[in-house]
């Protein structure tokens, strides 16, 4: 069960950063918030904040998931904070050339290694720009049995941002009860 609370928490912070839309040519002063609150994220610059509430009444989860992303082109990396209410998850400062996959993992049994990942692929960058493509993953005994594709961004220059990907996997888990029509938004 830890391990379905940990997987429906990551699944719901990549959607909530993944779904968020910039739109194109659409200029932000600084400290200036593009609101985007529809899909639970608020951005500003390199910087995006998303929350959203979950309550799961079946397996006793009713909690606020919540990450901040800030891509750091100096050092082509993002720093990245995932919190479960007010506990943090991981917090933790990538590299965008190669990022390693960020996995949760559950130990059922001494010798089962399992790991729910979130990986991203289709990496493109550069001191403007960051887009790449979110895929879940999970592994048993480190071998990938089940694969998801979330979707694609594209973090423009630091003024201009973008992004488009597609709103099934968030439908999905809006009809499931897993995501609700009013998140909780909060900002980095």
């Amino acid at each position: 069960m830890r391990s379905f609370l940990i997987f429906v928490t990551v699944a719901v912070i990549v959607i909530s950063v993944i779904q968020a839309e910039y739109a194109e040519n659409n200029r932000i002063e600084e400290n200036q918030l593009q609101d985007t609150s529809f899909n639970s994220c608020k951005c500003a610059n390199n910087n995006c904040g998303c929350c959203e509430y979950i309550d799961l009444p079946r397996i006793y989860i009713n909690a606020t998931v919540c990450t901040n992303i800030t891509y750091l082109p100096n050092d082509y990396g993002i720093s990245m904070t995932i919190s479960y209410n007010s506990d943090t998850l991981f917090n933790d400062t990538v590299s965008v050339r190669n990022p390693p996959p960020i996995c949760f993992g559950e130990h059922f049994i001494d010798s089962l290694e399992v790991d729910l990942c979130i990986r991203l692929h289709n990496i493109d960058f550069d001191k403007h720009h960051l887009s790449a493509c979110v895929r879940f993953e999970a592994k048993v005994m480190r071998c990938v049995i089940a694969k998801q594709e979330i979707g694609c961004f594209n973090i423009a220059h630091q003024n201009t941002q973008e992004l488009d990907v597609s709103n099934r996997s968030k439908t999905i888990l809006r009809k499931l009860g897993f995501l609700h029509e009013k998140p909780i938004v909060n900002m980095i």
